[in-house]
Order: C-alpha cells, then structure tokens, then sequence
C-alpha cells in the first residue's frame, strides 16, 4: 500500500482491514472486530442507530458513495456489520449503492469471506467459474491454513 497509496488515511484503513480479517479468519465475531480494530473510523452505536435506516441513506448521505477513503472505509465497515451472517445480501446491496461499489465489495467480501470461510459464498457462485475447480482448490487450501 506504501508504494502505491502514501495518505496516512489509506494506510490506516488497510491495517485495520488487515487486523480485522485476522480476527474473523481465528473466528472472532464481527462486532468485537469492530469494537477493537475499527471505531476510529466507524462507532458501534452508529452502526446500530444506522441499521434500520435504508442503506442508500447510510452510503449516499451520511458517507458518500465514492472512492475517499474517509467515505469509503466506514461504509464498507457499516455494510459489513449490517450483513455479517449473509455475504451475498451484503454483495448485492453493496452494488446497487454504486459509487465505488469495487473497492467496498473487495474488502467487503473479503471480511465477510474471511468470517464465513467458503460456505459464505453461494455455490450457484462458484459453479459457473471457468475454472470453478481451480478456485475451489486455492479457497479450500486457504480455508485450511486459516481455520
């Protein structure tokens, strides 16, 4: 990230993201994760006050949906929390939000990966792969070292 993002804010981000998936990888719940690694970018209670609103409200108003760290961080954390059990709502709500939905749904999907292993990702995603088996032998091998 260094050589290629020098703001102390994107640097910042990428260690908590990195903190974050080592905790939900070692089987950490995802709301003590948060609590621990991430509220200088996004607190528990907003993220409780925040769930019952529309997420378009949350990453189109309260953050803005584009690239800026400052924005784009919290929101993927906030999406993260919100979705935590369901990786494929959270993907899906991710992209309709638009905006800088590939840098949110990367690490997004990495969190949400990281917390539900290869179960979290529906098959119906992995089957129509090109090299569906290839990918399922580097996520199983992956699986496997992690968990």
């Amino acid at each position: 990230m260094s050589l290629t993002h020098r703001s102390r804010e994107t640097l910042q981000a990428a260690e908590t993201l990195g903190w974050m998936l080592c905790d939900l990888a070692q089987g950490r719940d995802m709301q003590s994760s948060l609590q621990s690694r991430a509220t200088a970018w996004l607190s528990p209670k907003k993220i409780a006050e925040w769930r019952r609103e529309p997420d378009s409200v949350v990453v189109g108003q309260r953050f803005s949906p584009a690239c800026y760290i400052r924005e784009a961080f919290p929101a993927t954390l906030y999406l993260a929390a919100k979705y935590e059990d369901n990786l494929e709502a959270a993907l899906i709500a991710n992209a309709n939000l638009g905006g800088d939905s590939c840098h949110r749904g990367a690490a997004l999907g990495a969190l949400l990966g990281a917390k539900g292993g290869m179960s979290a990702i529906p098959l119906r995603w992995r089957e129509g792969l090109r090299a569906a088996r290839e990918v399922e032998d580097v996520l199983a091998a992956i699986e496997a070292a992690v968990w």
